[in-house]
């Protein structure tokens, strides 16, 4: 028994030694929880702040590519954003018209290099992609554009 008790009060002793060489103040919980919390908020509030205006920024972008007839970079640029409604009209609208400009590109760089078969090539597959998408274009409403394009008056 004496056993014991000396092994009971040694182990009181090396708690109140423990205690006494410990003279930091115990930070309470509650204060632990509300800083996490408000730390997590904090951090989910920066990340939807900064993605949501990167996609208005990259939509701008996206659209004064549009707007300045470089469809292939516009639609690249809409392709990698979420688009809903109205918004949708611009992927599709760029991807047609951004086809036909890639082969009156091509058409005009391979006749610059008198690769004259590769540029009836590119003027062969523009028209047939043109035909396809004439009526997909009115749709769109970008008739005008579409046939501004010029691909059509190189094939007469």
């Amino acid at each position: 028994k004496k056993k014991a008790e000396e092994k009971k009060a040694a182990k009181k002793a090396a708690k109140e030694a423990a205690k006494a060489a410990d003279d930091s103040p115990v930070i309470p919980k509650k204060a632990i929880i509300v800083f996490a919390t408000f730390g997590i908020s904090v951090a989910v509030f920066v990340t939807v702040l900064s993605k949501t205006i990167n996609a208005k920024l990259m939509f701008q972008a996206a659209e004064q590519a549009y707007n300045k007839g470089e469809y292939n970079e516009a639609y690249t640029k809409f392709s990698g954003l979420t688009l809903k409604g109205d918004d949708t009209l611009y992927l599709d609208r760029s991807r047609i018209l951004g086809t036909l400009d890639l082969h009156l590109k091509q058409y005009e760089v391979a006749m610059k290099y008198e690769k004259y078969d590769m540029a009836l090539d590119s003027l062969i597959i523009g028209m047939e992609s043109y035909e396809k998408n004439k009526d997909y274009a009115a749709e769109l409403l970008i008739t005008d554009v579409y046939g501004s394009l010029r691909l059509w008056e190189l094939f007469r």
